[in-house]
């Protein structure tokens, strides 16, 4: 039962994924906008909160990409991010 003490969160989660790196043939990855689903559940006892957060992004995957020449592209980072926190906080 959920009261005046007890809530649930939804939401959205949005991350952007910059690559700056290079490998030493020249190739680069490439950047990614990442979104994500949010759920959470909390509550409020007293000066005390409790909150139980879980987000699951999609799925990730970067190429590199060639810069030079007889240079093949073979070099893949797949991804599967997901999180789960777990929040305290007192008000004094």
């Amino acid at each position: 039962m959920i009261t005046d003490a007890a809530y649930v969160k939804a939401g959205v989660a949005f991350v952007q994924l910059k690559t700056d790196e290079s490998l030493g043939t020249g190739s680069k990855y490439g950047n990614e906008d990442i979104y994500g689903g949010v759920i959470g559940l909390g509550a409020k006892s007293g000066n005390s909160r409790f909150e139980l957060v879980y987000t699951d992004y999609e799925d990730v995957s970067l190429t590199s990409t060639v810069a030079r020449t007889g240079v093949t592209t073979n070099n893949k980072i797949d991804a599967d991010l997901d999180t789960l926190a777990f929040k305290y906080s007192y008000a004094f």
